[in-house]
């Protein structure tokens, strides 16, 4: 009879694993499919924009995004600028303060004290008068076309949010950049893709564009530690809004290059998922689809620890085998479906050694960020830094 035990204790685990993997096929396939792309708009028929761009102590990384500003393709009588630095003590309020002079388009709000993102774009809340309202991130470079192209979408009256394509600018700066590159190829040419073309509301992310009825409605940014994007695409869920993904609207981003950047950072976006209420999904939520989802996002980086303890089973439980050797195929075919739709398909091998090498570092973050987040530790935040 004892010997019965680990196989008992093995089927909850095949059955979690049997539904993390069909998950992702489905995703697989339905990203394969041909887009939803927006139709292109002409620049008379844009609507209103306003774009956010939140900073703390980042005086030596906003020049970049603020040189990319002047850049943007967007008519400038319905588009304007708020520049917040969020209780900054290293001069970014004067960097923002002097490339506003001379843009009349361009506001700067100087927080006396930290209050964190999501706070901080909500003391904004009183300055944007547009229909649409942008958020972007201090350490992003935006392309000239990207807010149109994520304005766009807006035509369609049930929309409340647009992510932008958050582009891997590092890949190649080292092993670790470029696995974190390919995390955030997978997770946004696959999942985040799969999501639109299914209708589930993807989640947005560092760049993104709000309908501003929309934020009113749900109260603008929970107030959360971390993980604001989530939060928002969480409630504007429940309000009964879509979400969309916009590949073709791209921003250049720096992903994590060193061993310290990738943990800590792996860590703060696993724990400001678990933050977020799984079983709370209002009944106001139109589709099955999108509140399956909605819950998904707390489980957002669960399948890799389920996995692991299913192959734990491996050898005792014919079925742990099957699911943990189906696991490795339907990543590696998510991985290699992300590297060419990504352009980089002629690195797929490198990018696939990439992922067996990194990915038990990937689930020893995984489960550390389990372990902080039961033991109540405060959060640390890790920007990830310039090279020379």
């Amino acid at each position: 009879m004892p010997s019965a035990v680990p196989p008992l204790l093995a089927m909850p685990l095949v059955v979690l694993l049997l539904f993390f993997c069909v998950r992702r096929v489905v995703l697989l396939v339905a990203a394969l499919a041909i887009p939803r792309d927006a139709a292109p708009v002409p620049p008379a028929a844009l609507p209103g924009l306003t774009i956010l761009v939140p900073a703390h102590d980042e005086c030596t990384i906003v020049p970049r995004l603020l040189s990319s500003l002047d850049a943007v393709e967007y008519p400038r009588d319905r588009f304007s600028i708020v520049l917040i630095s969020d209780g900054s003590s290293d001069g970014t309020a004067a960097v923002f303060e002097r490339w506003a002079q001379g843009r009349p388009w361009a506001r700067v709000l100087v927080l006396e004290s930290r209050l964190g993102k999501a706070r901080a774009l909500n003391q904004a809340r009183d300055l944007c008068r547009t229909d649409v309202v942008a958020v972007c991130d201090a350490d992003l470079e935006l392309r000239p076309e990207t807010f149109c192209r994520l304005a766009a979408a807006f035509g369609d009256p049930s929309l409340g949010a647009a992510a932008a394509m958050l582009h891997p600018a590092n890949a190649g700066e080292s092993a670790v950049a470029a696995y974190a590159a390919l995390e955030s190829w997978v997770h946004q040419l696959i999942t985040s893709a799969g999501k639109d073309r299914l209708d589930m509301n993807p989640p947005t992310f560092g760049a993104a564009a709000y309908r501003r009825a929309a934020l009113e409605q749900v109260g603008w940014f929970p107030p959360v530690a971390d993980g604001e994007d989530v939060a928002v695409t969480t409630a504007l869920t429940r309000a009964g809004w879509r979400t969309r993904f916009i590949a073709t609207a791209v921003v250049d981003n720096r992903v994590a290059s060193t061993l310290h950047e990738y943990w800590q950072q792996h860590i703060r976006w696993f724990r400001g998922s678990l933050q977020l209420p799984f079983h709370d999904v209002s009944r106001r939520v139109v589709s099955l689809g999108r509140r399956f989802e909605l819950g998904m996002l707390t489980a957002s980086y669960s399948d890799r620890l389920v996995f692991v303890a299913a192959a734990a089973f491996a050898s005792i439980n014919r079925a742990a085998f099957v699911l943990a050797g189906a696991y490795v195929g339907i990543r590696a075919l998510e991985i290699f479906a992300a590297v060419v739709k990504a352009g980089a398909g002629r690195h797929a091998p490198a990018y696939l050694l990439s992922a067996a090498v990194f990915f038990l570092l990937d689930v020893a973050a995984s489960a550390a960020a389990v372990a902080l987040h039961l033991a109540h530790r405060p959060r640390r935040w890790t920007r990830v830094a310039e090279r020379p």
